[in-house]
């Protein structure tokens, strides 16, 4: 049973579309600074902001702003779970060592699970 307290924010939006890419991470840092249980569930072309390399070289405000893997450092800091959605990962042929530090990998039943008993959720 929920304590009301579960956010998911699923990330769907990629590297073909930077300008999307930040407020997600930001959203959930600051979630989880109101002690929210936060999870980025990324699927679809979000899938690939989690590997390896690609967050770093993603700038939502240009090349003169912060990339994509410093948000995701804040909000891991804030204790923001990261999950992989597994199909999408074959999608764009990657494995798990792919993946960036403390990213976890989920199946589609996993995540729909994370998603339906989410108290609030988000998606971009």
């Amino acid at each position: 049973m929920s304590d009301g307290n579960s956010f998911v924010i699923v990330m769907t939006s990629g590297p073909n579309a930077p300008e999307r890419c930040a407020t997600p991470f930001y959203m959930a840092t600051l979630a989880a600074g109101q002690d929210y249980d936060v999870t980025v569930y990324c699927t679809g072309m979000g899938t690939l902001l989690l590997k390896k390399g690609v967050a770093e070289d993603t700038f939502p405000m240009g090349p003169d702003g912060q990339s994509v893997a410093s948000f995701i450092q804040l909000a891991t800091q804030a204790g923001v779970k990261l999950g992989a959605c597994a199909p999408s990962m074959e999608m764009h042929r990657m494995s798990a060592d792919d993946l960036i530090p403390g990213c976890n990998l989920i199946s589609a039943a996993a995540g729909f699970e994370v998603v339906s008993e989410s108290d609030k959720l988000i998606s971009f």
